[in-house]
Formats: structure tokens, C-alpha cells, sequence
């Protein structure tokens, strides 16, 4: 009995081993798809397509009726001490992390760009671009602000993710609207609130220029709104009178929309200047507005240390119900294994709309990549065992 009993663990056993191989090549399959799509120009649709398999392999890989590329000991992110909020944190945020127990969640924000003659802080709002020698250009100025959502939407679905304790994981999704198509409502705290998208094409969060006096005015969430309207709340105002640049042009003196645009979306996340990590900190109110993002944070806000990383657990996780650590257990033996999704491996909210874009994007995948090849190993090595 007892041998037929060992004999059972040990296939048990050998059937995650199995199981696990599989799935790592399998995402390993699709993570070098994903390489040649982007060295090779191919779209966001298609990256996007390779996301949502991996993430559907992570949901069916199981084995004794339990998901194996879930993770078995995640490791939670600490909060911060201290940490202020400037505004009031996005509800349908906070309810999504908190509903994290239940299964993988998604949250979607609408973002647009207001038009020219637009009530704004200061008053009537400009043409989106430059104003100073017209680089960048309108299109340019517009890629930039996306560019810099994309680092928000990178830093919550790899915050928020089984790999951190969390049971399933989130996914943060910007929808560009493009241009509004009415100026009747204003960008600014008197202004009453509105429907959305309405009539006039206007997102969750509004992107606009105007005559300001200083570098950019964010408008922080004031947790107003009902579903379906709108207010000044997650704004961005920059100014014209700033000689702007994009991140990536070197041009020596001009500030980057990109930096500017990440710091300012900060508030509108909710999150306060925070001074104590300075100069390691995008949210530092002294943040040099000449430095480029890429340069700055090469591998995006999430890294040991970050300060944005700790406030948006601080803002939006504190209270969710983490999953407690849950080895594989055969007879005695525990067995441990990473998690593996497109999130856990940093390449969830990759793009590859600009040649920037892309070539970030292969970095990216290329240390998804090594981080296969070391999970590979160690099923290797726990099979020896």
C-alpha cells in the first residue's frame, strides 16, 4: 500500500514537472515571437494578441487541478509610511485590486486632447504642440503623452499581479479618443461636471496646452464623479511657454513632454511630490525637467526602491486580500514555483507604435526571455532533486 501510495505522489509529481516544461516553453515560444515582432516592425495588435496568450496559458496550465504558472510563494510589495495622496485615489481602481482575490480584473481610462480655444486654468487653451520653434509637432507632442500613460499602465500591471501576492492579475487599459471635438467644457476646477464621452469626444483624463507661467498644472482626482461623467480630475495642463522637446531628441536645454507628462499623471493617480528618495523619484517636486525619461528610468517606475511603486500599493492595494503561499506538496516534499505571466515578466504593457517604442520593447522581451531561461533551470535542477 505505502509503495502504491509513493507511487502516485511520484507521478503527481512528474505530471507538474511536466506541465510546468511545457508552459515555460510554450511562453518562452511566444516571448521570441513576440522579439521578431518587434525588430521586425509588426503591431500593436499583434504584440497585444501575444499578451492576452500568454496570459491565457498562465489561466489553463494546470496541474492536480491547480494553476501552475500562477506562482506558489509570491512575495508582497511593501507599502510606504507617510505617504500623502494628492486628491482622492481612482475608486474604480482600488475596487479592482480589491476584487483581485476573484480573478484577473481590467480598468479602462479614456484619454483625449483638448482642443484650441478651451476654458483652461490661466484661459482659453492652445493648439497641442510646441509653441516656441514648433518641434514637436502636434502629433509628436500627442505620441510623447502617450508614451507616458503607457509608463503608468506598466507600473500598475506589474504592481498589481500574482507574482505579488495579489490572485489575479490587473490590467490598466489608456483609450485614446484622439482629438475633442467641441470646447464647451472647460478644463478646470469651476467648470460643472460632464458627460462622457458625449457629443464632444472627451476622455477620462484631458491633455491640453495653455499660457500657464510655469512647466505644466496637473489636476488631481477629487473622487466627484459618478460612471459615465467628468470632471478636471487625472487633467494635464503644459505650458506654451516652454520650449519642449521629445525625450528621445538630445537637444541640450529643452525639456522632455515625456518626464513632464509621467510626473504631472502622477498627481493625477492621486500620488504627492515625495522628497525623501529624491534624486532616484520621479514624483521629486525638485525633478530636473531636462532630464530624459529613458535615461532617467531606463526599465520604466518598477524597480526595487521605487518610490511610485510603494505609493500606488500605499493608494490603491493596502487593503486588498493577498494569497497566501501555497507550495505544491508531495508526501513531505514542498515544491515552489515562480509566477509566469506577462506581467511577471515585465512585458504587459509593451508598445511598439514608434521605433522607440520598439526598440524599448526588445529590451524588454529580451530580459523576459533570460527570466524563462532561469525559471527553466531551476525546474531543472528541483526534477534532479
Amino acid at each position: 500500500m505505502l509503495a502504491g501510495i509513493l507511487w502516485l505522489l511520484a507521478q503527481d509529481g512528474q505530471d507538474l514537472f511536466r506541465e510546468a516544461d511545457r508552459a515555460y516553453d510554450a511562453v518562452l515560444a511566444i516571448v521570441r515571437e513576440m522579439r521578431g515582432l518587434a525588430e521586425k516592425g509588426g503591431t500593436q495588435a499583434e504584440i497585444d494578441e501575444r499578451i492576452a496568450r500568454i496570459d491565457r496559458l498562465a489561466d489553463e496550465t494546470k496541474s492536480g487541478g491547480r494553476r501552475v504558472l500562477h506562482g506558489t510563494r509570491p512575495t508582497p510589495l511593501p507599502a510606504a509610511k507617510g505617504v500623502r495622496s494628492a486628491g482622492t485615489p481612482w475608486r474604480r481602481i482600488v475596487d479592482a485590486v480589491g476584487k483581485l482575490e476573484s480573478g484577473d480584473q481590467t480598468v479602462a481610462f479614456t484619454f483625449s486632447f483638448i482642443i484650441a480655444g478651451t476654458d483652461m486654468e490661466k484661459g482659453p487653451s492652445l493648439a497641442i504642440r510646441d509653441h516656441r520653434d514648433g518641434r514637436p509637432a502636434a502629433e509628436e507632442f500627442r505620441q510623447e503623452i502617450r508614451e507616458a500613460l503607457a509608463v503608468w499602465e506598466d507600473l500598475f500591471e506589474r504592481t498589481f499581479c500574482t507574482a505579488n501576492g495579489y490572485g489575479g492579475n490587473l490590467e490598466i487599459r489608456f483609450v485614446d479618443l484622439g482629438d475633442e471635438k467641441g470646447n464647451s467644457h472647460g478644463s478646470n476646477r469651476s467648470t460643472p461636471q460632464y458627460g462622457i464621452p458625449g457629443p464632444e469626444n472627451i476622455g477620462d483624463l484631458r491633455y491640453g496646452v495653455e499660457k500657464l507661467g510655469t512647466t505644466a498644472s496637473p489636476h488631481s482626482p477629487m473622487g466627484r464623479t459618478a460612471d459615465g461623467m467628468g470632471d478636471d480630475g487625472g487633467d494635464v495642463h503644459f505650458d506654451s511657454g516652454q520650449d519642449w522637446r521629445r525625450d528621445r531628441d538630445e537637444r541640450g536645454g529643452l525639456t522632455s513632454v515625456k518626464i513632464v507628462a509621467a510626473h504631472e499623471m502622477g498627481h493625477g493617480f492621486a500620488l504627492a511630490h515625495d522628497e525623501k528618495t529624491a534624486p532616484m523619484t520621479l514624483m521629486n517636486p525638485r525633478m530636473i525637467v531636462t532630464n530624459s525619461f529613458h535615461r532617467k528610468f531606463p526599465e520604466g517606475l518598477y524597480f526595487d526602491g521605487s518610490s511610485e511603486r510603494a505609493a500606488i500599493v500605499t493608494h490603491y492595494g493596502a487593503k486588498a486580500r493577498l494569497v497566501e503561499p501555497r507550495p505544491f506538496r508531495f508526501g513531505d516534499v514542498a515544491i515552489d514555483l515562480p509566477a509566469v505571466s506577462a506581467a511577471a515578466l515585465g512585458i504587459s504593457a509593451i508598445k511598439v507604435r514608434t521605433r522607440e517604442e520598439a526598440a524599448e520593447a526588445v529590451k524588454r522581451i529580451g530580459a523576459a526571455e533570460a527570466k524563462l531561461a532561469e525559471h527553466k533551470a531551476g525546474l531543472k535542477a528541483l526534477r534532479k532533486d
